[in-house]
């Protein structure tokens, strides 16, 4: 099964297309690591406050 590309629809230049595409020269590593630790520290985040929650609620 061969996937083609679509053309690119009008008003959109290449360089735009490329920059949507979110190509690797856009985001080093190092910027997808920083975006992944802080969204593990959410995440941390929510279930403490979450089992606060619940806690509270229960009445513990």
């Amino acid at each position: 099964m061969s996937e083609t590309t679509p053309p690119i629809p009008k008003g959109l230049d290449p360089e735009l297309v490329e920059k949507i595409s979110g190509g690797l020269d856009l985001c080093s590593p190092g910027d997808i690591d920083g975006i992944i630790r802080g969204l593990r520290s959410n995440y941390d985040e929510l279930v403490d406050f979450t089992s606060y929650m619940f806690d509270r609620i229960a009445g513990n």
